[in-house]
């Protein structure tokens, strides 16, 4: 916290010098203006923790149930910043699954070439800059995941764009010669902040199941998590825990 803290303190002091107009155009409210510019005049951070992270960024995640059979699903997880995050270095997110059969065992799937993500990039002043095409990472990691990482944000303050909103799309077929077929699908997602620039987020999983996490203590928020079951009618029912 310690660490965090002086960190967010500082960009958030950088941050309030801008412009009211950029303010606004990044997503801040009237009252989290007026916040800011109190932080400006006063060269002071003396909020609480929950009134630091909301200025500093709120990033929600969701999946979404594109479309289900016995031996397909497509989902795709979708995020979305309420504002400009203070710390703009590497980020990340992944989506993680488990295809189930009737038995109640898993049945063997991967990945297919369809897999792929985007990101949206906007500018200071709110406007739309560019989006970028994402390659899923697959490095060191197991078979039934995919991470996605990108640079959050990029320029001086006056002519940055950053990451407002992303999504990452994944095709999951059965294994070549697997003969059970799926009844319903786990599925984990969750985006990697990192608050602390030392590159992006380490993926960690445990064995089996939908468990997932970003490595890295002090320097990594997990943050925009999300789990559901989805069945072969497409239907999403979440998953607690």
């Amino acid at each position: 916290m310690e660490i965090k803290g002086a960190l967010l303190e500082t960009k958030l002091v950088k941050r309030a010098s801008l412009s009211q107009d950029k303010l606004r155009g990044l997503g801040y409210t009237a009252d989290e203006i007026s916040i800011l510019k109190e932080i400006e005049t006063t060269g002071q951070v003396d909020l609480s923790e929950a009134q630091l992270r909301a200025i500093a960024g709120t990033c929600t995640g969701t999946i979404v149930p594109n479309s289900a059979g016995k031996s397909e699903y497509r989902v795709s997880y979708e995020w979305e910043w309420d504002h400009a995050p203070v710390i703009c270095y590497k980020d990340s997110f992944a989506i993680r699954w488990e295809a189930m059969g009737s038995d109640g065992l898993p049945v063997d799937s991967t990945a297919g070439s369809l897999t792929v993500g985007y990101v949206e990039y906007y500018d200071y002043d709110g406007y739309f800059s560019a989006i970028e095409t994402l390659q899923p990472n697959r490095n060191n990691i197991e078979f039934n995941v995919v991470k996605f990482d990108f640079r959050v944000g990029s320029g001086t303050p006056e002519v940055s764009t950053y990451a407002k909103r992303g999504s990452g799309h994944v095709q999951i077929q059965k294994d070549a010669g697997v003969t059970r077929d799926f009844y319903y699908l786990k599925v984990g997602a969750l985006y990697g902040h990192t608050v602390v620039n030392i590159g992006f987020p380490s993926l960690s999983v445990s064995a089996g199941g939908i468990g997932i996490g970003f490595s890295g203590g002090l320097s990594t928020d997990n943050i925009g998590g999300d789990k559901c079951k989805i069945d072969l009618n497409n239907q999403k029912t979440a998953i607690s825990g």
